[in-house]
Parts: structure tokens; sequence; C-alpha cells
């Protein structure tokens, strides 16, 4: 005896007759964008394609319904009487076909999403922003654990990364967020009280992971190698940035970490000429075919914001 599901020839036929008289997706998604615009043109744009992707598929559409949906005249189109009641009963399905779609997603958006961030990044860039995300999704809770190497996301429960580097990481997907652009900061107190001819003569301040990085800015900055500087070396970018507000030297930053010190007088740009760092930020979480729905919603919010 064999086992398994069987399917009668009418129900087969039946079948096949449903799938003979289906569109392509694509095709409907082409023909309800053209239809709710009445212009090829501004449904590329909302589909991302081109105008010509567009009326090909559309094309394809009357063509398999042996219908013309559309009435081309010299700079405009309109619905024909078939063209219209199909246009009513096409966005009614994909309205559903979409709210199916988002329920499910929307299902998936709960938990815990764990990120593990630079400390500089964390402090002066995300949570002051991290609101505007929970107001989006509310029934996410985020982690926020400040670190200072780049966690091994396939050996721990964090979801996603915010680093500072090259953006080259084996195993991982990097997006990149902003390429750094650093310059020179102080306290207004340090600035008043500083003697030398030279700013970088004065007291520097730097992070130990990045040593080299006021040497490489420093030759950039007057074209030639840079002289032997003293620097104070704090474990991370934060802690250097940190001791630049309180008045304890300059510190290198990045325009944007550094905004809202400037904004708020604590910080002051010695030197407005910005040197493009040879690193940026990156957003990175696991490679693979399927990425989880709250590091979508987390990775496309993130972007959005920094665009």
């Amino acid at each position: 005896m064999q086992l398994g599901v069987s399917i009668s020839n009418t129900s087969a036929r039946r079948l096949a007759r449903m799938r003979k008289h289906l569109p392509s997706l694509n095709q409907l998604k082409a023909f309800e964008a053209t239809a709710r615009h009445l212009s090829f043109s501004e449904a590329a744009q909302e589909l991302h394609v081109t105008h010509a992707a567009v009326s090909h598929q559309v094309k394809a559409l009357e063509n398999f319904l042996q219908s013309r949906l559309f009435v081309r005249m010299t700079r405009s189109i309109k619905l024909t009487g078939q063209g219209e009641a199909l246009f009513l009963e096409t966005r009614k399905a994909l309205d559903i076909i979409e709210a199916a779609a988002t329920g499910f997603f929307e299902n998936r958006l709960c938990g815990v999403l764990k990120i593990s961030v630079a400390p500089s990044f964390a402090n002066r860039w995300l949570l002051p922003r991290l609101v505007l995300f929970r107001a989006m999704y509310p029934t996410l809770n985020v982690e926020v654990l400040p670190a200072i190497e780049l966690s091994k996301l396939s050996e721990s429960d964090v979801d996603l990364t915010i680093r500072h580097g090259s953006g080259s990481w084996p195993g991982l997907t990097s997006v990149g967020l902003f390429d750094e652009i650093l310059v020179p900061v102080a306290s207004p107190d340090f600035l008043a009280s500083m003697a030398k001819k030279n700013f970088w003569q004065e007291a520097l301040l730097g992070a130990s992971p990045r040593s080299d990085e006021w040497s490489d800015w420093l030759g950039s900055y007057t074209g030639k190698p840079a002289p032997v500087l003293s620097i104070m070396l704090y474990p991370t970018q934060a802690l250097a940035l940190d001791a630049a507000v309180g008045g304890g030297g300059i510190a290198l930053a990045d325009r944007r970490l550094v905004e809202n010190d400037i904004k708020g007088g604590r910080l002051v740009v010695i030197q407005d000429t910005a040197i493009p760092s040879k690193n940026g930020y990156f957003l990175c979480y696991p490679s693979g075919p399927l990425t989880e729905a709250k590091i979508v919603a987390f990775r496309d919010w993130i972007t959005a914001q920094l665009s």
C-alpha cells in the first residue's frame, strides 16, 4: 500500500485551471502602481525599477489577459473599463497579501534585540536616538551592550554589533553607516589656555586601540611626516572624548559623534579641516540567506537616520 496525499484527476485539473489563469505577481504589482498613479514613471520610482520595466510588465499582463488595460495618449494614460475593474480587485488582493505578510513580520518583532556597540558611538549617537526606534517598535526591547572588541556573534546571544574599523570582518555582513571624518576638539576653557604655536604641541588625547590616529591625521594635515607627539592614551575613544570635555586636552573626533557637545558648548573645533580617516562605522550581523526581522528593522531604521 502506498502512503501519501493523493489528488483526484478532477482536483488536479481544477488546480491546473486556476494556475493557468493566475497572472504574475510582478505584473499585477506594476499594473496596480501604474493605475494608482496613472503614470509609468511614478510607478517605476515607487517600485525602484525603470520606466521600461514597468511598461514591459503591464504590456505582458495585457497580452496575458488579451485585453487593453490602459488608453495610452501622448502625454498621459487612463484606465479602460476593464482596467478600472481589474485595478479595484487587484488593489484589494494586494492589500490582503500585504496585511498577511505584515502580520507575520510584526509577530517576529518582539522579545529582545541585543546590540554590542563601541562606547563612543553608543554614548554620543545611538542612545539619545533610541527612543525613536522604540516608538516604532514598542514590542521589541533593546539591550545595548557597550564593548570595545568585536563580539563573536556566532558564540554569543548578541544579535548585531556596531563597530569602528575597515568594514571587513569574516562571516559578517557589514553595512556602512558613515565614513569617519576627524577634527581636533577641546573644551572652551582648554582652548582659551593654549599657549603653544601649534595646537598639536599641546596635551593630546587618544585611545589605545587607535594609537596611530594622531600621527596619521597630522601627516595628512601638514603634508609631511608627523613629529614625535605626546599623547595621553585612554582605553577607549569614549573616555578620551570625556577627558576632552573635562578640559584634559585635545582629542580627535568624528563631527557626527560630538555634534551635541559642540552645540552645547562643551567642545570646540580647533581646526575645521575635516580629514577622512581610513576607517568608518559599520553595522554588522551574521551572514546568511535569512536575516532576522528584528535585525532588518534596526538596520533599516539606523540607515534612514544617517541618510
